[in-house]
């Protein structure tokens, strides 16, 4: 499935277009938003903050969508040391484990260049394989959009 995503990655990338990336999990009515750093060597990895926002605050979730995009880097060094990269998303939903976390969460991942923003909806698969990209269900709208939090609840929908 990795190489599913990355084709998808590659189809939306132009060259040297430069894209923000964060990742959304909705769990018990609460969407948790990080930003998604991108290493020298290509690899997506959730860093903080970690915001929690009500999923019945699509301007609030808007607005935490607009800073974790933001706060998004390409380049950033490879990691030596894998730490527990869960853990700020464990401490927001004051959950003991991934396994916790995962196991009714719905995931999408965010990615905007400067013409669109991209929703990519994920197939929960459980706690240790997480989750798979629905392929062909992703949601595209301007980069200008001001509704990003609405448009992140509605493919939440989309999520299985």
């Amino acid at each position: 499935m990795q190489n599913a995503l990355a084709y998808l990655r590659h189809l939306l990338r132009g060259p040297g277009a430069r894209r923000q990336r964060a990742m959304a999990y909705l769990r018990d009515g609460v969407v948790y938003v990080r930003p998604e750093n991108l290493t020298v060597h290509r690899l997506g990895m959730g860093t903080t903050p970690v915001e929690a926002v009500e999923a019945t605050a699509p301007e609030r979730l808007g607005a935490a969508m607009e800073r974790a995009l933001a706060a998004s880097r390409e380049g950033v060094p490879h990691p030596v040391v894998w730490d527990d990269l869960t853990a700020p998303l464990r401490e927001a939903a004051k959950v003991r484990s991934w396994s916790a976390f995962v196991k009714t969460a719905k995931f999408v991942q965010i990615e905007r260049s400067a013409t669109e923003v991209v929703f990519f909806p994920y197939k929960n698969v459980g706690p240790r394989k997480r989750h798979e990209p629905l392929i062909g269900k992703e949601l595209r709208r301007p980069s200008t959009s001001t509704q990003i939090g609405e448009e992140l609840l509605a493919v939440f929908d989309l999520c299985e």
